[in-house]
């Protein structure tokens, strides 16, 4: 049976910041996306961020979850994603959830590489590679629990 971890280590958003090449624009951009760890069983619910950038800040406050547009039943992870174009340099990101919790991370993206500072807190879980963000969804995640199937006798 698997250790569940105690409240404060356990991880509830996953972000991926990588770099992305726009066909269309002809243009490198960065993209954020973040993801609730908690899988959802009827709706691919979706992040309802504000998103700020000024200078060399940006940020994001979480408002909760929406339904997605359209009212098809699907499965998984609430997400919110990003693409920022001609943000290079250092730059600092800050995350709020709604409960007022802040991350805040210093961001490095150079021409060939980007890095990130670790997280502070426990609560986030930061990755720069998409194939490893996939690889690892199952192991962060939290699978959501079936509901016993109960009939009431007459």
């Amino acid at each position: 049976m698997p250790v569940k971890k105690s409240h404060k280590e356990q991880i509830e958003y996953r972000l991926l910041i990588d770099k992305v090449y726009d066909e269309t624009l002809k243009q490198e951009g960065i993209r954020f996306l973040l993801e609730t760890v908690k899988q959802f069983a009827n709706f691919h619910y979706l992040l309802d961020v504000e998103d700020l950038l000024e200078k060399k800040l940006l940020t994001w406050k979480l408002h909760g979850l929406r339904a997605p547009l359209k009212q098809m039943p699907a499965h998984g992870a609430a997400t919110a994603v990003r693409i920022y174009y001609n943000l290079n340099g250092t730059f600092t990101f800050s995350l709020s959830k709604t409960a007022g919790t802040t991350e805040t991370l210093t961001v490095k993206a150079l021409k060939n590489s980007l890095t990130v500072s670790p997280p502070k807190q426990h609560w986030l879980k930061i990755y720069l590679n998409e194939h490893e963000f996939e690889e690892q969804r199952t192991n962060d995640g939290e699978v959501p629990q079936q509901k016993p199937d109960i009939h009431r006798k007459k």
